[in-house]
């Protein structure tokens, strides 16, 4: 461990898949009324895991700074616990599947924006979160090549969340949405000074529509062109849902990984 293709059009004919126990419904009435902002929207990971100490060491108040500075503002900030050697509890598949793609090497915390490693020329914690900023602002100020926004509702015990992504830009590829829930002040042990059995965890990637999401589109896409979503996830009872926030993230297919394009957080 270490401290330190053909025009889209924007309504697609219904079609229904199913990836386990998520479902994804394609149509223009399920997306009425959102709004997408033409914007850019980082992602700030802490790759983490419940037995690492310096998780719940420096790690800890270094987590809650930038989602102080940054959640909500112009980044959406996701606690991955991912499987790990230092992994016990929290663990999420889709987290594990950032790790690899990040991928982590340093060690555990590992921070990161827009999977850019916060570790990279950096040997004290202001370096590493001057790199964040660094990124942030970088893709602040980039052209916008698409965004999403999203409604959601609970409905049992399914929260059925309707997204809709708009192209910014002409484009061409491979895109796909995720949507994730992030849970809020969960209380699990964590390793570390700022731990203990009852540590109340930032930002948990709960649950997704799967480790990359669904496909948006495929091919050439125009200017303006719409797509539009709606990704049924199934509700864990343990989760407080008053802690519950809903974000989309969007990916492009680059050889065998993805690469980030674009986040955002659903203001409640």
């Amino acid at each position: 461990m270490k401290k330190l293709a053909i025009l889209f059009t924007a309504f697609a004919f219904a079609s229904v898949v199913f990836v386990s126990c998520k479902k994804t419904t394609e149509g223009p009435a399920a997306a009425q009324g959102i709004v997408v902002e033409e914007k850019n929207t980082s992602i700030i990971n802490k790759f983490t895991g419940t037995n690492c100490y310096y998780c719940g060491d420096w790690g800890w108040p270094m987590f809650t700074g930038l989602i102080d500075a940054h959640h909500g503002v112009d980044a959406v900030c996701i606690g991955s616990y991912s499987q790990n050697s230092f992994a016990q509890l929290l663990i999420n598949s889709f987290a594990t599947a950032m790790d690899k793609r990040l991928p982590v090497k340093a060690g555990y915390p590992t921070f990161s924006a827009n999977f850019y490693d916060a570790w990279t020329n950096a040997s004290t914690l202001q370096a590493m979160t001057a790199n964040i900023e660094t990124k942030i602002s970088e893709h602040k100020a980039a052209a916008v090549v698409a965004n999403s926004g999203l409604t959601y509702t609970v409905e049992g015990n399914n929260i059925v969340v309707n997204t809709r992504t708009k192209f910014f830009q002409a484009a061409s590829g491979e895109y796909n949405i995720s949507v994730i829930v992030l849970e809020d002040k969960v209380i699990a042990n964590q390793s570390g000074p700022n731990g203990g059995a009852n540590a109340s965890h930032h930002k948990v990637l709960r649950s997704s529509n799967g480790d990359w999401g669904t496909m948006v589109s495929s091919g050439s896409v125009a200017s303006g062109t719409q797509f539009d979503k709606t990704i049924t996830i199934t509700k864990d009872a343990a989760w407080n849902m008053a802690n519950v926030e809903i974000a989309t993230l969007l990916w492009k297919k680059n050889g065998t990984q993805w690469d980030f394009v674009n986040a955002h957080l659903h203001k409640n």
